[in-house]
């Protein structure tokens, strides 16, 4: 029952945390970069605002900044091979036909003034193509620039009011472009006329991409992640309310892909690149070392592992391992909420599982800046940690602490998760009691059930045992331990009160030495 409730809470997690590495390279400027493009895993191109091109010909190492012929916003660049590439931005065209050494204006054909925010260059069927999706909200006016490789562009309008952020093709005639109002248009004969589809969403989507056929991903404001395994006919929300925005999709193969993005709260942790290996259907969160409040406007990889990923104030993140190392990531608290009073029912510190992790740390202190450490407990392979017992030997009742988490690999030891406080309960006698020596173990079910807010779980057992009694969602994340001590034979209950809990199922399971019991419980408000 254990490893089936423990599976349920890792598939409702559907962006967990997980050890990663991305190393920030030195780009030397403070400008908001927005685009970044790698020709070789040497050589590449980062844009950004102010006209800013910078180059790397030593994978990141150091980066130079290019002369360029604006002083305009740069949004994205990219190439169709080592010579030939282009730059979009503001109402420009910049390209390149001698590897990046000039950049010279190359015309746009449009009179409306639009904002070109995004190209996408491929060779399908070694027939060299590139589209730039842009608007003007303000004249309600989309389009889709597409040029055959020669750098003659020609408009097609997508006749859409507002904007295109993103636009990816999966050869010379099936494409999507997504935008302003939740929009996602697919086009079947290379841009000439396109189709709108059903999102079910009126929010901003920044970009779009595909996997393997028919499978496809578009993201934006406020981390919306949407799936289709049909083209792009009917999409459905994969995750709504990860802590960023996003704004950024790159596909590497038929099952893996990253989103980039930053946070649109202030309280957002500082890990803003998420990657998927089953194409989109669930994403793990990566460890990326920024200051807090980064924003990633632009991601690409020269292989299944190479990468970079630029951003706000010049950032520029690096990885030679798809972003996963022996760095675990930190740990993400769970309960309980942060100045919580611990109740009879509350008498755990939980966190969320870092994968790859063997270990956990987790300090107790009587500060917040853990100048005071009371608790400094390693070695936990649990995602919890009982606290009940070190109330009467290490902690005073009625008084505040503040606890954090280390997650911990074979060698190497993560960042401490954000601070969290509680407080301890006053000194209460265990609801427990003993009522002649039973000759079995058994687990009662709960009376009454359902219930409002408390009900009484009675057990027994035949002999001395050290006994667990926890209570579980219907997630299969540990909700309050009931019990956690050396119990002598005899037949005991306990109370367990509800009242800060949601109506719904919940499971109670005993653990006393080789016995284990599972009943489901129902509190109804």
């Amino acid at each position: 029952m254990k490893n089936l409730l423990l599976s349920a809470a890792m598939l409702f997690l559907i962006t967990s945390v997980t050890s990663a590495q991305w190393t920030q390279q030195q780009s030397n400027v403070t400008s908001d970069l927005l685009g970044v493009y790698f020709v070789s895993p040497t050589t590449g191109w980062a844009v950004g605002l102010g006209g800013v091109i910078l180059h790397t010909t030593d994978s990141g190492k150091t980066w130079t900044q290019y002369s360029s012929p604006t002083t305009s916003e740069l949004s994205k660049v990219a190439f169709l091979n080592s010579t030939t590439g282009w730059i979009v931005g503001g109402d420009q065209i910049l390209e390149t036909t001698d590897g990046g050494t000039s950049w010279q204006f190359n015309s746009n054909p449009s009179p409306y003034g639009e904002y070109n925010y995004s190209i996408y260059c491929a060779s399908p069927n070694n027939r060299p193509e590139c589209w730039i999706a842009g608007g003007n909200r303000a004249t309600n006016y989309t389009f889709v620039l597409n040029s055959p490789g020669s750098g003659n562009w020609t408009l097609q309008v997508a006749g859409f009011a507002g904007r295109l952020a993103g636009v990816y093709f999966d050869n010379d005639s099936l494409g999507w472009a997504a935008g302003d109002n939740g929009i996602i248009l697919s086009t079947a004969n290379g841009g000439r006329w396109w189709n709108e589809q059903q999102t079910g969403i009126s929010s901003y989507l920044a970009d779009v991409g595909f996997f393997a056929p028919g499978i496809g991903i578009c993201v934006g404001d406020s981390g919306r992640i949407l799936r289709s395994t049909d083209g792009g006919v009917h999409w459905t929300m994969v995750q709504s309310n990860p802590p960023t925005d996003i704004f950024k999709v790159y596909i590497s193969n038929d099952s893996v892909g990253y989103v980039a993005g930053g946070p649109y709260s202030s309280s957002g942790p500082t890990d803003y690149i998420y990657r998927t290996t089953d194409a989109g259907k669930t994403w793990t969160n990566q460890f990326v070392n920024v200051p807090a409040g980064t924003m990633f406007e632009d991601i690409c990889f020269v292989n299944d592992s190479v990468g970079w990923a630029v951003g706000h104030n010049g950032i520029i993140v690096h990885t030679t391992d798809a972003g996963v190392s022996a760095v675990p990531a930190s740990p993400a608290l769970y309960s309980p909420a942060t100045q919580d009073t611990l109740g009879s029912s509350d008498s755990a510190l939980a966190w969320y599982g870092v994968t790859h992790s063997t270990s956990y740390r987790v300090q107790i202190a009587s500060d917040s800046s853990f100048g005071n450490i009371v608790v400094d407990s390693s070695g936990i392979s649990d995602t919890m940690m009982v606290v009940r017992q070190i109330i009467d030997t290490k902690l005073s009742p009625e008084t505040k602490y503040f606890w954090r988490v280390q997650a911990i690999d074979d060698t190497l030891s993560g960042s401490f998760s954000a601070i969290w406080s509680f407080i301890t309960p006053a000194l209460t006698a265990v609801n427990t009691k003993q009522v002649g020596i039973p000759r079995t173990f058994a687990l009662s079910q709960n009376y009454p059930n359902p219930f409002n807010p408390s009900t009484t779980i009675k057990y027994s057992i035949p002999k001395a045992e050290f006994v667990n009694l926890t209570v579980y969602d219907d997630l299969g994340q540990r909700v309050a331990t009931l019990v956690d001590q050396q119990q002598g034979a005899g037949n005991y209950e306990v109370s367990f009160n509800a009242d800060r809990f949601a109506s719904g199922v919940y499971f109670y399971v005993i653990r006393a030495g080789d016995y284990t019991a599972t009943h489901k419980m129902m509190p109804l408000k």
